[in-house]
C-alpha cells in the first residue's frame, strides 16, 4: 500500500520538479538544424539586437552542437513593407518607385534565404502608423511571411510581439501601450492562424529589478538579455545556460537621437530622430 500512494505521490510532483530541474516536459516549439541561416529581420529591436547578442546567445548555447549562422537584416524604424529601406537602390535619390523599400527587402532575404526567421516588427509600424495604421500593418506583416515562405519554402517562423514603451521617460507611454497592445494582439493572431510560435514582450513580458530602455522603447543590453530568456523560456520551456549579467555592458549603438512627443488633433503620434546616414530614417 505504502509503494503504491509513493508512486503516486511521486507521478504528481514530477511536473513541479521537472520545472524546477529546467527540465522541458512539453515539446519545443522551435529546433535548429544544421546548417540552418537563422535571420533577425524587423524594426530597431532586431537591429539593435547586433550589439548584444543575447538572443543569438541564447540560440547558439541551446544548440550548441549544430551547425548554425545568423544573419541581422533589422532596421531601424522599419515596416514590414521595408519601408526604412527605400533609397538603398543604385536608382537616383528622389525618383525610387514607391515600393523600393519592399523590393529591397525582398532581395535581401532571397541573399539570406532563411531556414528560420525571428521576426519583430511592430513598434515603428506604431508610431508611425497608430490605430489608423494597424490594418495596414496587418497585411503587410501577412505578405512579408508569405514572401518569405516562398524564397524559403519550410521555412519556421518565431513572431515577437513588440516591447511594451518604458515609463519613466518624457514621452507619454500609458497612450503608446494602448496603441502597442493592439498591434501586438495582430501579430498574435497571425501567428495563431498560421500555427507558428509567438513570443509576447508587451506589457509583463519584460521585467526586471533595473530600466530595460534608455529612451522608453529601445532595449538597454539588461533589456535584451531580459528578452532572451524571456524568448527562449516561451520556445523550450526553461531558460538555459546564458549568463545572468554582464559585468560591463556595451556601450549604446548611437543610431537614436531624441525622443520628441507630437499630438496633432489629438491623436496618438512620435516621432523618432535618427542621424542622416539611414535613408528614411525619420520613424520610429
Amino acid at each position: 500500500m505504502k509503494k503504491i500512494i509513493s508512486a503516486i505521490l511521486l507521478r504528481a510532483c514530477l511536473p513541479t520538479l521537472f520545472a524546477l530541474a529546467g527540465v522541458v516536459t512539453g515539446a519545443p516549439k522551435l529546433e535548429l538544424k544544421n546548417g540552418d541561416v537563422v535571420a533577425f529581420l524587423g524594426d530597431a529591436l532586431m537591429e539593435q539586437e547586433q550589439y548584444h547578442g543575447w538572443i543569438e546567445l541564447a540560440l547558439t548555447t541551446r544548440f550548441a552542437d549544430r551547425d548554425v549562422k545568423f544573419r541581422n537584416l533589422g532596421w531601424n524604424a522599419d515596416t514590414p513593407n521595408g519601408a526604412s529601406r527605400f533609397g538603398l537602390s543604385l536608382l537616383q535619390a528622389g525618383r525610387e518607385p514607391e515600393d523600393e523599400g519592399w523590393k529591397q527587402l525582398q532581395q535581401q532575404i532571397e541573399l539570406v534565404k532563411p531556414g528560420v526567421a525571428v521576426v519583430g516588427y511592430g513598434m515603428a509600424s506604431s508610431l508611425e502608423g497608430g490605430m489608423a495604421g494597424l490594418e495596414g500593418f496587418r497585411r503587410d506583416y501577412a505578405r512579408l511571411l508569405d514572401t518569405i515562405s516562398k524564397i524559403t519554402p519550410g521555412v519556421r517562423f518565431v513572431l515577437l510581439g513588440p516591447v511594451s514603451h518604458e515609463a519613466g521617460f518624457a514621452t507619454p507611454a500609458k497612450i503608446h501601450n494602448g496603441v502597442l497592445r493592439a498591434y501586438a494582439d495582430s501579430i498574435a493572431g497571425l501567428a495563431k492562424a498560421r500555427a507558428v510560435p509567438y513570443v509576447p514582450l508587451h506589457e509583463g513580458g519584460l521585467t526586471g529589478q533595473r530600466r530595460l530602455t534608455r529612451d522608453g522603447i529601445h532595449l538597454t543590453d539588461e533589456g535584451y538579455r531580459v528578452a532572451a530568456q524571456v524568448i527562449e523560456k516561451s520556445l523550450f520551456g526553461a531558460v538555459g545556460r546564458i549568463a545572468p549579467s554582464r559585468a560591463v555592458a556595451p556601450a549604446d549603438p548611437p543610431q537614436e537621437r531624441v525622443v520628441v512627443p507630437s499630438f496633432p488633433s489629438g491623436e496618438h503620434g512620435l516621432r523618432i530622430w535618427f542621424p542622416e546616414t539611414r535613408a528614411g530614417s525619420e520613424r520610429g
